[in-house]
């Protein structure tokens, strides 16, 4: 059995953050400089039971 607690503290913060121009629709203005991001894991509990014969 394993436990693993991911983000104990529930810390915000971004996995990955790159800057891009980048567009809502095709038709509208592009808007340069953008920032796009991937937000880090939630606070988690993780219990893996692993059994082997």
């Amino acid at each position: 059995m394993t436990v693993d607690v991911l983000n104990l503290f529930d810390r915000k913060y971004f996995d990955i953050a790159y800057q891009q121009d980048y567009q809502v629709t095709p038709t509208s203005t592009v808007v340069p400089s953008g920032v796009t991001v991937h937000p880090g894991e939630p606070r988690q509990l993780r219990v893996t039971l692993d059994y082997k014969l």
